[in-house]
């Protein structure tokens, strides 16, 4: 999958995302959305696809370094977002090649021109990386026996950068407090103090939500604080950094916050929770019939939720069930993927036979991308037909086999 930017003589900047077709040739198309966001605002999910139109493939570009430090360590990029012709991701500049605990991490925030390439600006993040995370599982172990390490990085942290127009909102460390930066140049304009402990960032309509967990240590060193003063969401104004409310909200599941239409939507526990972004007060509660959610979108007013072997759409405006649909289970250690395409809900990659019946993960079985179904139409939740593998989704790790195709029109 390859990121490319298009622009044209009367336009300042026009950025596309583009996913590469099997002969090489991307779908491009300008004047269109950008990516300054992991997906909880999107109409289709983490991605934009367009019908290719023509040959782009010479407007790729490559950057050093070409190889993360390893495939069985921690993923070394992380929560990469576009806005303006510029490029932000975190990445880990570590010695390449060799898994060793006793050498250290070296991440940064970086900023790249999106349409070459070239470094914009960088700033080194403080206390990031797998100490910080996940310090049992890694330190002290033979990391030559370890496996799977590439998964090992928690789901929010693609959550921890946005770009939106000349600010970038973002954690400078792992429990940090969200800083506000200008988007151009790095510099910091200011640091949400009220934010300790940022999790997850959502920007709507010129506010930024913060979602705020601190680590009991934390915790026990403010005196007279009450225990769901551990878990909040906080609003600040972009412009001005004022905290505009703050509300506890129990343990957030990760990914599972969205906004749509003035209301933020998440999961804490067993229940659903919808609040007024202006405000905060809470619009209403329910306890769905989830089934262990793990991916949850919020599209024209309509609340899509999976989790293990189910696939529910929920009514933004009163949480009230539209529809649900049993579902096989995706097996692997990544997160659920969830999109919508014109009116089509779209799973991740499912393991199949030659037959396309879903099967247990095998080293050849190829991965296909299963649509679920549509909503709020008068099918609701029916699936539809199959697609073959090509232009939107390439299966990863399986031999030549035949994916499934499904209509993406709306009906």
């Amino acid at each position: 999958m390859n990121t490319y930017f298009v622009t044209e003589d009367d336009s300042d900047y026009s950025q596309v995302f583009i996913i590469r077709a099997e002969t090489a040739e991307a779908a491009v198309q300008a004047h269109v959305s950008e990516q300054s966001y992991d997906a909880y605002e999107l109409e289709q999910g983490p991605f934009t696809v367009y019908e290719p139109k023509v040959n782009v493939k010479t407007y790729g570009f490559d950057v050093t370094p070409l190889w993360l430090r390893s495939h069985e360590t921690p993923s070394g990029i992380q929560a990469p977002v576009a806005s303006r012709g510029r490029l932000f991701y975190f990445f880990d500049e570590g010695l390449i090649g060799i898994t060793d605990e006793r050498l250290p991490d070296r991440w940064s925030l970086v900023c790249r021109d999106a349409f070459n390439g070239k470094l914009l600006w960088k700033r080194p993040l403080d206390a990031w990386g797998w100490r910080q995370w996940n310090r049992q599982r890694w330190e002290g172990k033979n990391w030559t026996t370890l496996r799977a390490g590439r998964t090992d990085v928690p789901g929010e942290n693609q959550r921890r950068i946005v770009a939106d127009a000349d600010r970038l909102y973002t954690t400078l460390a792992y429990r940090a407090p969200m800083s506000i930066l200008d988007a151009a140049t790095g510099d910091l304009i200011t640091t949400i103090e009220a934010t300790a402990g940022t999790r997850e960032i959502l920007v709507s309509d010129g506010i930024a939500v913060a979602y705020t967990r601190q680590v009991p240590e934390d915790i026990a060193q403010r005196r007279g604080t009450a225990d769901d003063a551990a878990t909040q969401l906080v609003a600040v104004d972009g412009r001005t950094a004022k905290v505009l409310w703050r509300k506890p909200s129990g343990p957030i599941r990760p990914l599972a916050l969205a906004i749509d239409n003035g209301r933020i939507v998440y999961l804490t526990g067993r229940d659903m929770v919808a609040l007024d972004l202006k405000d905060g007060r809470r619009l209403w509660k329910v306890r769905p019939k989830s089934h262990t959610p793990r991916a949850l979108l919020t599209v024209d007013d309509v609340i899509v939720m999976q989790g293990g072997t189910h696939v529910a759409a929920y009514d933004a405006a009163d949480g009230s069930l539209l529809w649900e649909k049993k579902v096989g289970r995706i097996v692997g250690g990544e997160g659920d993927d969830l999109f919508v395409v014109d009116g089509l809900v779209w799973r991740g990659m499912a393991s199949v036979d030659d037959k396309g019946k879903q099967v247990g993960k095998s080293p050849n079985a190829p991965h296909l991308m299963k649509k679920e179904g549509n909503y709020p139409g008068p099918k609701k939740g029916n699936t539809k037909s199959a697609f073959s593998k090509g232009a939107i989704f390439v299966r990863h790790g399986a031999k030549s086999a035949p994916a499934t195709r499904h209509d993406i029109k709306r009906i």
